[in-house]
């Protein structure tokens, strides 16, 4: 649930924090998205402090890196070496940590390879969202809980009901709609590109 509010959450303050402009295919793709969460809280009748520490805190996180201008990967690295001091100081008080790491021989690739793939990916989105605008980035933050969904779905083949489709179809429709919008987008701008050059 932290992670539907995000995007929501991160919007608003978008607008009020930055001054972004929404268009009327944003705000479209925004309704939607807003009514798969609004029935998603309906359905589940749940909140959890987790969930608001997700959707209150990501969006200073994201906007404030934004607003700063810090390089992706230098952010990233920052975060990563803050966040490991406290991490090692609990795994040492935690004594049977490093003998369980000893005696299953595949954490020893398995563990970095994690690390690896979590900092790239971390890096990738923290450098997307300072070169698009916030609503964007976050209708577009809907994609990860989406792709969850169709995994959980098909690969894990997890048991949904009718009601978790209402919560994610007006969700997928905003990405869609969003999806189709830039197509329309880029292929004016490729059509106009060609066009000026015709005209030299």
């Amino acid at each position: 649930m932290g992670y539907f509010l995000f995007p929501l959450v991160m919007e608003i303050l978008g607008r009020i924090w930055l001054k972004e402009p929404l268009s009327h295919i944003q705000k479209l793709a925004l309704c939607l998205a807003a009514c798969g969460v609004a029935h998603e809280l309906w359905h589940t009748q749940s909140f959890s402090w987790t969930s608001l520490w997700v959707c209150l805190v990501y969006p200073f996180y994201y906007l404030s890196r934004k607003k700063m201008q810090i390089p992706a990967l230098q952010g990233i690295a920052l975060d990563i070496f803050l966040i490991s001091i406290p991490c090692a100081i609990y795994l040492i008080y935690q004594g049977n940590s490093f003998q369980l790491i000893a005696d299953e021989w595949r954490y020893w690739y398995l563990l970095p390879a994690l690390g690896m793939v979590s900092a790239i990916g971390l890096s990738a989105n923290l450098k997307s969202s300072q070169q698009i605008p916030v609503s964007l980035f976050a209708v577009l933050s809907y994609i990860e809980p989406a792709l969850l969904f169709l995994i959980a779905l098909v690969w894990l083949d997890t048991a949904v009901s009718p009601a978790d489709y209402l919560t994610y179809i007006p969700i997928w429709a905003s990405l869609i709609l969003l999806g189709g919008n830039g197509l329309i987008k880029n292929r004016d701008k490729n059509n106009r590109t060609l066009a000026g050059k015709s005209n030299e």
